[in-house]
């Protein structure tokens, strides 16, 4: 009976200690920010969006010539309104444009198969401390078709 009782009490540590590590938060990680922003967008999943939200977050996008801006809480409130919809016929993409210990900041590129709506969403992911980062801001810029055709890069400056 003991024995039994010692093989029972082994598997349940067993599988309580593989489900904890297999089971990584959404927020452990700047990465993995980055990740369930890009399954969220994918799938206009609210849930996840929420989950890797800070509570003052802004999201900021072009309009024209105009600026939009809405609160995380807003758009949190449209996706849930729309409810959860098939996945989106899009290629995302990442690349880490700056990188600290307190700041990250990555640009989420959003390529569309069957019309032109490609946008870039540069995401400004702060650590929150405690092994916790969370996006604080989000810029969504819609591309236009001339813009990245071509260069705005100049240098001011040289060292030759």
């Amino acid at each position: 009976m003991e024995l039994k009782k010692a093989i029972a009490t082994l598997i349940l540590g067993i599988t309580v200690v593989t489900q904890a590590l297999a089971t990584t938060k959404p927020t452990e990680t700047y990465q993995t920010v980055i990740s369930h922003y890009m399954d969220s967008y994918k799938a206009s999943d609210y849930k996840k969006l929420r989950a890797i939200l800070a509570e003052d977050a802004v999201f900021k996008s072009n309009r024209d010539v105009r600026v939009v801006k809405q609160s995380g809480e807003a758009i949190i409130g449209f996706l849930k309104k729309k409810g959860l919809s098939e996945e989106q016929d899009c290629n995302l993409s990442y690349e880490i444009i700056s990188k600290t210990n307190a700041i990250v900041i990555a640009k989420v590129s959003v390529k569309y198969e069957l019309f032109n709506g490609d946008q870039d969403n540069f995401l400004v992911i702060e650590n929150q401390g405690k092994d916790e980062w969370k996006i604080t801001q989000v810029y969504k810029m819609y591309l236009e078709n001339n813009i990245n055709e071509k260069s705005d890069k100049k240098i001011l400056a040289a060292n030759k």
